[in-house]
């Protein structure tokens, strides 16, 4: 979803990814497609949320869906930073949590979506 707000019109995409190869593959793509407006930071979503200098006009969070409690804990810290400009776009298997999330976050949900098992929510601040 970032080259796509890339190709769109984003002036920054900052992608956060903790695995190493996988940060490297963002990095070789950033450098194939000539994404000038792209950055890749090799570190976890808990530690980035710790030294990020938001806000952010919107957030793409889909960490691994076996770790649902992660999804709550950066979500949080996002909030809690403020570092939530505009729009946060959750995956997870559960639209019921990402609803519950919303609603103790005090996100307004503006659209939900689901792909076979997977959920997703568009919420505004």
């Amino acid at each position: 979803m970032g080259f796509e707000a890339a190709s769109n019109g984003a002036a920054t995409v900052t992608f956060v990814e903790p695995a190493k190869s996988a940060a490297q593959a963002l990095s070789a793509n950033i450098r194939m497609l000539g994404a000038q407006n792209c950055q890749v930071i090799n570190t976890s979503a808990e530690q980035f949320t710790e030294s990020a200098t938001g806000p952010y006009d919107i957030i793409f969070l889909d960490p691994p869906y076996e770790k649902p409690e992660l999804l709550e804990h950066v979500l949080g810290k996002l909030c809690e930073h403020a570092m939530i400009k505009d729009y946060v776009y959750l995956e997870a298997l559960s639209e019921d949590m990402l609803l519950e999330l919303c609603g103790r976050f005090n996100l307004a949900p503006q659209r939900t979506t689901h792909a076979g098992a997977t959920h997703s929510v568009l919420a505004s601040i």
